[in-house]
């Protein structure tokens, strides 16, 4: 059985990847020394919006935060995963169900 073989994929296609205008932190936190306060903290000179995701806050490090990536008010270009891999892969899957998120290259709702 063959394998189709897909074009590599050309910078237009990864530029939401390389030169993100929103990124979301999935599993953000307040706890010092965690990925996701070191991972917002990293973010702190960002141009874009970064958003906090995690339904135990309001607000982090001074950014909104939101309980889900369904409450965004925009898709974003990246997502970033921070915490516990089985919680977190399982309610990011959930959550992007309700949302439209894809690959390079494909378009998508809400921009």
């Amino acid at each position: 059985m063959q394998v189709p073989v897909r074009p590599l994929y050309n910078h237009r296609d990864l530029d939401r990847l390389i030169n993100p205008k929103t990124i979301a932190v999935v599993g953000a936190s307040e706890t010092r020394g965690s990925f996701g306060e070191r991972t917002l903290t990293n973010l702190s000179a960002f141009k874009g919006n970064v958003y906090a995701v995690n339904p135990k806050y309001k607000e982090l490090l001074g950014r909104p935060c939101v309980p889900s990536l369904a409450e965004l008010p925009e898709v974003p270009d990246c997502v970033i995963l921070c915490g516990r891999s089985d919680r977190l892969c399982l309610r990011f899957w959930r959550d992007r169900s309700s949302r439209s998120y894809c690959g390079p290259g494909a378009s998508r709702r809400g921009r």
